[in-house]
């Protein structure tokens, strides 16, 4: 049974969320098509600049990504009402961001400053944009929208692109949170796109080995980017400690499960109140992407009686991993 998406997704508190959006019609978003042998490679560059642009705008950070052959997941951090501090000149440019004025250099300039100076004037319709400034789902139609219309294009054809709605799934610790990054950023290298873990092309990890390794090489793990400012990091690990933990479990998930983990990556699991085995089963519930919530026991059973729901799939499993002793 679908969820309205205002029971998954709170849209008055700070959440995180693993977002995933699929194509139908066994359409090829990204890669070479195995059906048509036509290749979509300079998709995954457009997708993942759009990502990275968008947060900047909407009151969103990135912390994890994967761009995919048929679909793509992004982990982000939402704060609904930030954009409720934001002045009405902040909210009108960045909304003016994702509905550029079209036209000529010289007409375009002067029909921005007229179209700016109408939106900041009209307070009703300042309200309603700076809601969907701080809104899961109008993140993702900004995304979603512009590719649909790109492929169509390219493929010849009309009709829907991706799939009635995306997955959302509330994480809601940190052990959840590290859980998924870790699956999202791993993906390539399930579908077996790649031998080379941290440099997997358009994933975060990559991103931040790239463009952060100096930031975060003694720091915790900040987001990728985003528009939220500055704020104590959220999980207690590093950029070299998280690079560990993705090495060394894509090794024992790939072919050498009887693999000791490094002394660091004990250290980052028992942060999180984890063994070996704990993080070994949070980590392939992943797969489950039916599943809503994400995390303890307690936190689990706080989100069920949150959405007036009794049962949860795979909620057995977490309270297992989560038991004492």
């Amino acid at each position: 049974m679908a969820y309205a998406r205002t029971h998954l997704i709170d849209t008055k508190n700070t959440g995180f969320y693993h977002l995933i959006s699929r194509c139908v019609r066994r359409a090829w978003l990204c890669g070479v098509d195995d059906q048509s042998g036509r290749n979509f490679n300079h998709r995954k560059d457009w997708i993942e600049q759009r990502i990275l642009k968008l947060s900047r705008v909407f009151a969103v950070e990135i912390y994890s990504y994967a761009i995919m052959s048929n679909h793509y997941h992004v982990v982000v951090r939402v704060q609904p009402l930030e954009p409720r501090n934001w002045t009405d000149e902040m909210v009108a440019k960045r909304w003016l961001m994702l509905c550029p004025v079209k036209g000529s250099a010289a007409s375009s300039r002067q029909q921005y400053k007229l179209q700016l100076e109408t939106l900041i004037t009209d307070k009703s319709r300042l309200d309603v944009c700076r809601e969907r400034l701080g809104s899961v789902s109008w993140f993702m139609r900004f995304i979603n929208e512009p590719l649909a219309r790109l492929a169509n294009r390219e493929d010849q054809c009309t009709g829907r692109f991706w799939e009635g709605r995306f997955k959302s799934q509330a994480l809601l610790d940190e052990a959840a949170l590290l859980a998924c990054m870790a699956y999202v950023d791993l993906n390539p290298t399930r579908a077996e796109m790649t031998d080379n873990i941290l440099v997997n092309p358009h994933t975060s990890i990559n991103h931040r080995i790239k463009h952060m390794v100096q930031a975060e090489s003694k720091t915790n793990l900040v987001p990728i980017n985003g528009s939220l400012g500055n704020h104590p990091p959220v999980l207690d690990i590093t950029l070299r400690g998280y690079q560990s933990l993705l090495v060394w479990t894509a090794q024992v998930k790939r072919d050498n499960p009887g693999l000791l983990p490094p002394i660091t990556v004990y250290r980052n699991l028992g942060k999180l109140g984890q063994n070996v085995d704990d993080w070994l089963c949070f980590y392939n519930m992943q797969h489950n992407r039916t599943c809503r919530a994400f995390g303890s026991n307690e936190a689990v059973l706080s989100f069920i009686k949150k959405i007036g729901q009794h049962w949860i799939k795979f909620y057995q499993q977490q309270s297992q991993v989560h038991s004492p002793g």
